[in-house]
């Protein structure tokens, strides 16, 4: 279903203030069931995405905002999502991002992505394929990484996107040899938060004390890594 913006949105300057950070769900499809997912099955399937005009009028809107995070669902199923990456590489908003799994990356896309001061920003959910797939599904983790490699030597600005679990927290030092290893600068580490398909795992998630023990370690191996890396949970 195709969803328009209604045209009292398309303003940074709201009742509540000027907004200066806007996260974009663009869609709701995704190609991947995550069981980790805070969307939730029922929404990943429900094929809902805003039309293309829409999104155009709200970047311009927002064109000189401080930061716009593109998302979905996977955002790359959006029917436009070529004429959208078009338009946000040709605004002047400061930090402009992409998130996605990597997964269905195109010639297409991928022309759109490079050049351009747009960050992908990678989802993965632990440093070899027996530990990504377990949350994201069997040959994910293949898929992403064989693109990854085919991106970066033409576009360096990436982030990688950790979900932090008890299913990968045992990995830390892989991850690291992991980024050291393609040259990642940039990685963002999330809590696992209770909500959609992750309802169902709650066994998986770090108490208080093991999410402690995650962040000091990874202060440690972080300080350990050439200048420039930059760790961030947001």
């Amino acid at each position: 279903m195709s969803i328009s913006i209604p045209s009292a949105l398309l303003t940074r300057d709201l009742p509540y203030g000027k907004v200066s950070d806007l996260v974009l769900y663009v869609n709701s499809t995704c190609n991947l069931r995550c069981r980790h997912c805070y969307v939730g099955n029922e929404l990943l399937s429900a094929s809902n995405e805003i039309d293309t005009a829409s999104i155009q009028a709200l970047l311009q809107a927002y064109n000189g905002a401080d930061r716009i995070t593109v998302l979905g669902g996977e955002p790359m199923m959006h029917a436009g999502i070529t004429t959208i990456l078009d338009a946000l590489r040709h605004t002047r908003i400061r930090e402009k991002r992409l998130t996605t799994n990597l997964t269905l990356l195109t010639e297409q896309v991928e022309e759109s992505i490079i050049g351009s001061d747009i960050r992908v920003c990678v989802s993965i959910d632990g440093p070899a394929a027996v530990v990504h797939d377990s949350i994201r599904g069997r040959g994910s983790y293949g898929k992403t990484l064989a693109n990854l490699n085919r991106l970066l030597p033409r576009h360096r600005n990436l982030e990688v996107i950790i979900t932090m679990g008890r299913w990968n927290s045992d990995h830390l030092e892989g991850y690291f040899n992991f980024f050291r290893g393609l040259g990642v600068q940039m990685v963002n580490v999330h809590r696992l938060s209770l909500l959609g398909n992750a309802l169902r795992i709650g066994d998986q998630q770090l108490q208080p004390s093991e999410w402690q023990a995650v962040v000091g370690r990874l202060s440690e191996l972080t300080a350990a890594m050439p200048k420039g890396f930059e760790l961030r949970y947001e």
